[in-house]
């Protein structure tokens, strides 16, 4: 157990001394208290942990998920629900310890999940979403599908450009 935490402590180190967590690869060393482009440090910032119900029921299920909100995101979304939890102002320190601590905390008031269920779920939204008799989800006569599920951002954004330039 104890190699294992060394080990992820020492991946964690080398992330946060040149961070690229997200997308914005802002490298900043977060080790040394530089702000990233989140406004975080390498300090770990939660807003709130609970049990998430009724919002994404096929996530949530009749127990709940447990929802863990951390300070710090990258998106700056305009329509944001949590804007100041994202923008790093508000939340807690709190030590990887902490972290493990309300994830057990979590699972023991029922947020304990089947991975496969979730996925049978979101599957059966999906079919009925595409076959609703109203304006059932489909994909555009013109749109081209992109399946980025095994690729990164880079690869992804170098797809979209190499089917704009063909398309041009």
């Amino acid at each position: 157990m104890k190699k294992e935490k060394n080990m992820t402590e020492n991946i964690a180190d080398k992330e946060m001394s040149e961070c690229k967590l997200c997308p914005r690869n802002c490298k900043k060393n977060r080790k040394n208290k530089e702000k990233g482009y989140c406004l975080m440090t390498d300090e770990l910032c939660v807003a709130r942990a609970a049990l998430h119900m009724w919002e994404e029921p096929c996530i949530s299920g009749e127990e709940g998920s447990g929802a863990v909100f951390f300070s710090g995101c990258t998106l700056r979304c305009v329509f944001c629900q949590n804007r100041n939890i994202a923008a790093a102002q508000t939340g807690k320190i709190i030590s990887i310890d902490r972290l493990a601590d309300i994830f057990l905390e979590l699972q023991e008031k029922g947020a304990a999940c089947d991975l496969e269920v979730i996925k049978k779920d979101i599957a059966d939204r999906d079919y009925q979403d595409m076959h609703r008799e109203i304006s059932p989800l489909k994909q555009a006569e013109d749109a081209i599908l992109v399946d980025s599920s095994d690729m990164g951002i880079e690869e992804v954004v170098e797809t979209i450009k190499n089917i704009y330039r063909e398309k041009c």
